[in-house]
Formats: structure tokens, sequence, C-alpha cells
């Protein structure tokens, strides 16, 4: 069934993702938070992830594939990992991109790096 585009998220705004237990995201539950159609038919061959900066709300990371960029914001609270990506796209969940990019960071960092991370950015909100 397709979904209606007045029904899309746009990009821009933050998609959730709840950690499982003990903060874990392992890539084969990742798999649940992108659509069939994106996984299938879109793909983002990450070359390059890298963090640009941490402040107490969220990580900026640089999502690269090629020539092109996109910049991915990611908070973590609550057990639960919220996503933007700047490619400004309608999608039903994550984007291709935040998808590629959060499976790579999972496959590099382990299943507790979006733990790890709410832990950093806990510890700049308590850091006058």
């Amino acid at each position: 069934m397709k979904t209606n585009k007045d029904d899309l998220r746009n990009t821009g705004y933050a998609y959730t993702i709840p950690l499982g237990r003990a903060g874990r995201l392992h890539a084969d539950s990742l798999k649940k938070h992108i659509d069939s159609e994106t996984f299938h038919y879109k793909q983002w061959p990450v070359t390059f992830v890298s963090p640009v900066k941490i402040n107490q709300y969220k990580a900026e990371y640089t999502n690269t594939s090629g020539a092109l960029s996109y910049t991915l914001a990611i908070s973590v609270s609550n057990n639960e990992v919220h996503v933007i990506c700047d490619c400004d796209r309608k999608v039903e969940m994550l984007c291709h991109h935040a998808y590629g990019a959060l499976k790579y960071l999972i496959t590099t960092g382990g299943e507790e790096y979006f733990l790890e991370l709410g832990k950093i950015l806990q510890t700049k909100k308590d850091t006058p």
C-alpha cells in the first residue's frame, strides 16, 4: 500500500527510535525504521560519517558519500534516539541517508553507541 504524500514526514523534523534493553540499538532493529521501498530501492553507500560538533542537546555528524554530503543531528533522551537529516525529503520513517549513517555508527561503534552518546550529551548538560 502506497502512503499518501500528505502523510509523509519531512526529514527536517525528528524521527524517534526507541532503544532496546540497556539502551542498545541493534542493526536488525534499525531495519524496522525504514520503509521497504526506501530500503530496497535507494542505496546510500556511506563512505564517511564524521562528528562535527556536540553540544548539550545534540550531536551533529557529516554523512558523506562521494560528492554528496548531509548533516545528521542526533539527540538521545528517555531511552530514545531522535534523528534529523538535512536532505529535506518526504519519508515515512528514516531517509536512506540517516539509515545508512545510523547503521554505520552501530557497525563501527557497537550496539551501545547511542547509550554512550546519551551519557556524553548528559555530561554536557550537567557542565556549567
